[in-house]
């Protein structure tokens, strides 16, 4: 093996207590020595991860982060990583993704996106100050009753039923003076 630097001074400094040690035992002192800091530093940025861009985009800087954090950690509840997910999204998604209470870290991904895809729809659709009213209805879209029996979300119906409803909610034109 070779190592420089800090680390060349560190294994020379160990390098006969470790002879006799087994692969795992060498891997744990490597990890205790110089990945302390590293853990703690990812540590800090899972509690202050937040969405800044698009969901997607979220879904890869989170992800990234758990990986490179379940590398130091055996065995992590999955559910704190699925609710750690959740409060960091962007106020206009969260709620609607609480209200599903996800099982799964995947679900909550999947759900965000469908909530994303929604606000985005009904922004194009709606005026700005419509926007607000019927972000509340679109959302109810992704209630528990449009799950199949496997759990998965029917998304056509989900689709179909956003379509409808934009249409019905869709502002009417002003007429204008000569118009009765």
């Amino acid at each position: 093996m070779h190592f420089t630097d800090a680390a060349g001074r560190w294994f020379q400094s160990v390098e006969k207590k470790i002879r006799a040690a087994s692969w795992s035992e060498f891997c744990k002192l490597v990890l205790d020595r110089f990945g302390r800091d590293q853990h703690e530093l990812l540590v800090r940025q899972l509690f202050h991860i937040k969405q800044q861009g698009s969901v997607a985009d979220y879904i890869t800087q989170f992800s990234s982060l758990m990986d490179q954090l379940l590398a130091y950690e055996g065995h992590t509840d999955p559910l704190h990583y699925t609710m750690k997910f959740i409060d960091g999204l962007k106020p206009e998604f969260k709620s609607a993704i609480l209200l599903q209470r996800p099982s799964t870290l995947d679900t909550a991904f999947v759900l965000a996106q469908l909530q994303e895809e929604v606000v985005n729809l009904s922004r194009r659709s709606m005026g700005a100050m419509n926007f607000s009213i019927h972000l509340s209805i679109l959302s109810s879209l992704l209630c528990p009753c449009h799950y199949h029996r496997e759990g998965r979300l029917n998304l056509l119906l989900i689709k179909l039923m956003t379509v409808v409803l934009l249409k019905r909610l869709k502002p009417k034109p002003m007429k204008t003076n000569g118009e009765h």
